[in-house]
């Protein structure tokens, strides 16, 4: 049978922190600190170990001490610290070694080391596919601001999708996703695409903790219209290292020529788009990391981090701060960015415009005052959209490079000459048995 997918191998390595998180976050209860490390652990196996007095020890404590942890309960009440060692799961290294920690937002996992997800890649290819197909397609599609929010018109003016405001930041993109992959799941284009996970790195030694922070608020205490106080704390977050690799990525493109039959007519552009995804993904990064070096080039940001910081415990983060390091580490992914090996930037903190069109929408030609101005009315031209964030060693996050697995390379071209020479040999013994038959010799 005929094979209509081309397959090639990637090595996927991280240029910077890495965080895909699982939506949920380690409480007190969930770790313990020692010697510089979080040592995660599994309550239930905790509970599993102490008396039954014990256990109505701890429902009590934690009624009567919410803010409290595992380690205090333990240091309380006298406890053998074994009991904590034999509930651990993993450890890793703390980068900040503060000893006040409220939760800690966990990195996705197999339970024996470290992945990347195949839908993580595959959602940041197709990001950088709607991208071009609406860059190359702008004439069609006019944005407009209209009683605050941002409306989507096709060249005739007939209105196509409203959104993008603050209760609503997804329905434009939603309707331009259909418009370019499909009505629904069963017609997606995108389809076409298969990828695989990564190979599990079997240990946890690429992973850490670090504290993260808004770079670019102004205000560090924010009070809510029902009068609630929002204090923006640095937050803790599992990452993978910077220079980690991950390899086994298997990406798979149709490149049967009569797929097109099957397909409507509108999708055909997506269709090419899809086959040259690697094109895609380096144009877009070119752009985002184009857009990130001069939003950090500005200088308004130094200023914010004084003005939000100055008053709050955290202070130090002014004096951490520094442009120049993020401006390096940017310029330095960016002479990795190639079209055959693009630089792709993947995670939740990797921020607004990594996961979505906002590139465009921020591009002067649509007038990013009044788009900026849809979001938060206290918003600067370049500096939108406004959330960036920063490690303390002046990291953006979620950089990473898909790089031709060579190995595979050479392990097919092994296998392909071997093929080669089976097929030959095969064809000789038939000639020689064919001469044979007919009372000759094969003579090569």
């Amino acid at each position: 049978m005929k094979e209509i997918y081309k397959k090639e191998k990637f090595n996927l390595e991280t240029l910077s922190p890495v965080h895909i998180g699982t939506g949920n976050k380690y409480t007190n209860w969930d770790y313990y600190i020692k010697n510089g490390r979080i040592h995660i652990v599994s309550l239930d196996k905790f509970i599993e170990q102490l008396t039954e007095k014990q256990q109505e020890i701890l429902a009590d404590y934690i009624e009567n001490n919410s803010r409290s942890s595992i380690q205090d309960f333990v240091d309380y009440n006298t406890l053998d610290f074994n009991l904590l060692e034999n509930s651990k799961m993993y450890d890793i290294n703390l980068v900040d070694t503060s000893r006040f920690i409220h939760g800690i937002h966990e990195e996705i996992k197999h339970p024996k080391g470290l992945y990347i997800p195949a839908s993580t890649i595959k959602g940041a290819i197709r990001t950088a596919v709607l991208y071009c197909l609406l860059k190359e397609n702008k004439e069609n599609y006019k944005f407009s601001i209209e009683n605050k929010q941002i409306v989507l018109r096709n060249k005739e003016g007939k209105e196509l999708a409203k959104g993008l405001n603050e209760k609503d930041k997804n329905s434009i993109q939603n309707f331009l996703e259909r418009e370019f992959f499909g009505e629904n799941q069963s017609n997606d284009i995108f389809k076409y695409l298969k990828i695989s996970d990564s190979y599990v790195n079997k240990n946890f030694n690429n992973l850490e903790c670090r504290k993260i922070y808004i770079a670019n608020t102004t205000t560090f205490e924010t009070v809510l219209p029902n009068g609630k106080k929002i204090r923006k704390h640095p937050e803790y977050y599992e990452i993978i290292t910077e220079e980690t690799e991950f390899d086994g990525i298997e990406i798979s493109v149709i490149y049967e020529e009569q797929l097109k039959r099957f397909v409507k007519p509108k999708y055909h552009k997506t269709l090419e788009k899809i086959k040259n995804w690697k094109k895609c993904l380096y144009e877009f990064s070119k752009d985002l990391i184009e857009a990130e070096i001069k939003f950090w080039e500005n200088e308004d940001v130094e200023n914010m981090i004084k003005q939000a910081y100055g008053k709050s415990p955290h202070n130090y983060l002014i004096r951490l701060f520094s442009k120049t390091e993020v401006l390096s580490h940017l310029k330095g992914i960016e002479k990795q960015n190639t079209p055959e090996e693009p630089v792709i930037r993947i995670g939740k903190l990797s921020g607004y415009l990594t996961h979505s069109i906002g590139l465009l929408l921020a591009k002067d030609e649509y007038n990013v005052y009044e788009f900026a101005k849809v979001f938060d009315r206290k918003a600067k031209n370049d500096l939108y959209p406004l959330t960036r964030r920063l490690t303390l060693d002046n990291q953006t996050l979620g950089w990473c490079k898909l790089k031709i697995s060579k190995k595979e390379n050479i392990s097919t071209k092994k296998t392909s000459e071997k093929h080669k020479e089976k097929i030959e040999k095969i064809n000789e013994d038939v000639l020689r048995k064919l001469a044979g038959k007919l009372g000759g010799t094969y003579r090569g």
